[in-house]
């Protein structure tokens, strides 16, 4: 039997025999796993209607990735008519993040100006079939958030919800997004980077649509994190990376997304000269079946509670 587990900030394995599971948490802090998936929307539900029960009630219709109608806005006229795909919820000013059809620019709308689409109301209340292979799903790309374009700015709202859902005792949404905001290589260097696994068009095998993330991670300086022993273990450092933050959204596991985005970062390390990437996780027998080896036992990581482990790439 397998099962979808879900590791603190270090790493996601998106299928792991029960023969071989274990706890695997944070570098540097712990979390437990998720026994379902919570819709985005429940969550943003949630959060809002300790401010009263409108949005509770005018939200329960409208989820993401549904196809809506922007309509009645009286200062945005030109809006009015446009089709496009809910992104997700934007806390604080109360509005669905929309990227529109006609010009794949992004606006925030109320949800009363918007009107589901016929024969939409449901085509995301279930997750997606386990037949799905991600690994041919030719709508996938990976991309690295360089720069504040309004679609960048989109992308890292999305992989930072991901990340918060996960992991909240790390942080709120608000927080991790401004942390991916500031998150950019150092002058003449490579890293840290931030690259998430992202819907170029709507899916042909699924109902994956343009824009969505699916997940993402974080490739930064070994050296941010290594102990001396890691260090000297590997020749100071170099050419090699720590991968971290590796997450995928709730809704779309089981699938094959996790591996997918797993070999995207290894191959970004890979362009980017980096011979060797560096993991904690405690799933030892996942990660050894992928090429990752344990470091000797007498090798003491800087910080965290996981076994390191590594991979030549």
């Amino acid at each position: 039997m397998h099962e979808l587990r879900v590791f603190p900030e270090s790493i996601m394995v998106e299928k792991v025999d029960q023969s071989q599971e274990s706890n695997a948490g944070d570098y540097p802090n712990s979390a437990t796993d998720s026994d379902k998936a919570v819709d985005l929307v429940v969550d943003a539900l949630r959060s809002h209607s300790l401010n009263g029960g409108s949005e509770v009630e005018e939200n329960k219709q409208l989820v993401p990735r549904q196809r809506v109608r922007i309509i009645g806005l009286d200062k945005r006229v030109d809006l009015n008519g446009t089709e496009g795909t809910i992104l997700h919820w934007v806390d604080g000013v109360s509005r669905w993040a929309v990227r529109c059809d006609k010009d794949d620019s992004d606006v925030r709308v109320r949800p009363e100006n918007l009107e589901v689409l016929p024969s939409q109301t449901s085509i995301v209340a279930s997750s997606p079939s386990t037949a799905v292979d991600a690994m041919t799903d030719s709508s996938l790309r990976m991309r690295a958030l360089i720069g504040k374009s309004t679609n960048a700015e989109d992308t890292r709202w999305q992989f930072s919800r991901h990340i918060s859902q996960h992991w909240p005792q790390n942080g709120s949404h608000e927080a991790r997004f401004q942390q991916l905001q500031r998150l950019k290589p150092q002058q003449g260097g490579v890293l840290p980077i931030a690259l998430v696994l992202q819907a170029e068009t709507d899916s042909p095998v699924s109902q994956l649509c343009k824009g969505q993330v699916i997940g993402g991670g974080i490739l930064r300086d070994l050296r941010e994190y290594a102990s001396k022993d890691v260090l000297e273990f590997h020749n100071n450092g170099g050419h090699a990376c720590f991968m971290m933050t590796v997450v995928v959204d709730k809704e779309l596991r089981g699938c094959g997304y996790g591996k997918r985005l797993t070999i995207g970062l290894e191959d970004a390390a890979r362009d980017r000269a980096f011979e060797y990437v560096y993991l904690a996780s405690e799933v030892n027998g996942y990660w050894m079946a992928r090429g990752y080896t344990p470091l000797p036992e007498h090798i003491k990581p800087f910080a965290g509670k996981f076994p390191w482990m590594r991979k030549k790439i």
